[in-house]
């Protein structure tokens, strides 16, 4: 997907997973790509990052003002990239996306994502999300096993 897009934010705290991805981007020379290792909330500080040993692509992130992985806003991150639009938006945040998530929707205008995949579990999309999806008139147009489809409007097209 990333040779169909103009740029690709990936935002990943975990160095196992931030190294697959630049190898990946190198082996698919893909050049639009940049990454940030950091965690994601509503709020900027740093924390403690656990990876999963039976599963390196899950983690767990502790508020900790000595943490050794920095946390940030996911508009902090898009101001830096000098993003203004969003064509389609991927949040997998074990559990965080509404902290994550309806901060920047709640900004609404341009930056509203055109297309979001977001995770949920055993069906139920996190409360937050949702409940901005309706105000902002995302339509579901599809489920995965894990995930849920929307896009903003009646009007736009994937």
């Amino acid at each position: 997907l990333a040779k169909s897009a103009d740029r690709v934010i990936c935002i990943d705290p975990n160095p196992i997973m931030v190294r697959r991805c630049e190898f990946n981007a190198r082996a698919s020379d893909i050049e639009n790509l940049s990454i940030h290792q950091v965690a994601v909330s509503d709020e900027e500080g740093s924390a403690r990052l656990s990876i999963r040993k039976e599963d390196l692509a899950i983690v767990r992130i502790e508020p900790d003002t000595d943490g050794n992985i920095a946390v940030r806003t996911l508009k902090s991150i898009l101001a830096e990239e000098n993003i203004t639009s969003i064509a389609s938006l991927k949040i997998d945040v074990e559990g965080f996306e509404d902290q994550v998530l309806v901060p920047l929707l709640k900004e609404g205008g341009a930056i509203l994502p055109k297309r979001i995949v977001i995770e949920h579990a055993k069906g139920v999309v996190p409360a937050g999300c949702a409940a901005m999806f309706d105000e902002l008139g995302y339509v579901e147009i599809g489920r995965s096993k894990n995930n849920a489809f929307y896009r903003l409007g009646r009007s736009c097209h994937l």
